[in-house]
């Protein structure tokens, strides 16, 4: 949860400052590793489901995940099917690379700008996701820790972008 974040932005200061030390375009940088970090998400998701664990409220849904009784949280120990949000992720994160993809393609967005998108949908993805996890974590108005890093990530990813478009047309 928090440490993705906490990983993302360790790694993103140390990509710049690594970038600037060699002279290398960060915005560049940035928009070619936008659709590989979802990617790579979407796989590593796959771990959740190995581990059970980071599933969703229980369901009845015929895609319910089992998850044995070791392994379950305690208020929900009478339940054996959940939403498999590993998988939810996983296929959400794929949609992202496949949006960036369309969005570099179609619009020919300022540099930099690829990465924003990236935190916008990646934001959205994960707020939804929170929605659904039952991990114990800090609720605040009825929304998990994470889900309100995430509203964040993603609404200074849409000022971000909107700041980067403007400043490219006005250099235009």
């Amino acid at each position: 949860g928090l440490a993705f974040f906490g990983g993302l932005l360790a790694g993103g200061i140390a990509m710049i400052w690594v970038m600037r030390r060699e002279g290398a375009n960060i915005a560049d940088v940035a928009d070619s590793v936008a659709p590989a970090i979802p990617l790579a998400q979407a796989i590593g998701r796959w771990g959740n489901y190995f581990n059970q664990e980071l599933y969703g409220t229980p369901t009845d849904l015929p895609w319910g995940l089992e998850i044995s009784v070791d392994n379950r949280i305690q208020k929900y120990a009478d339940s054996a099917t959940f939403h498999p949000t590993f998988l939810y992720e996983s296929l959400l994160n794929l949609i992202v690379v496949g949006l960036i993809i369309w969005i570099e393609k179609r619009f020919k967005p300022a540099p930099g700008s690829l990465f924003t998108v990236y935190l916008v949908l990646y934001g959205i993805v994960r707020f939804l996701m929170e929605l659904l996890r039952t991990d114990d974590q800090n609720v605040y108005f009825g929304v998990r820790n994470n889900g309100w890093i995430a509203l964040a990530v993603s609404i200074g990813g849409t000022i971000a972008y909107v700041i980067m478009q403007r400043r490219a047309r006005s250099t235009a």
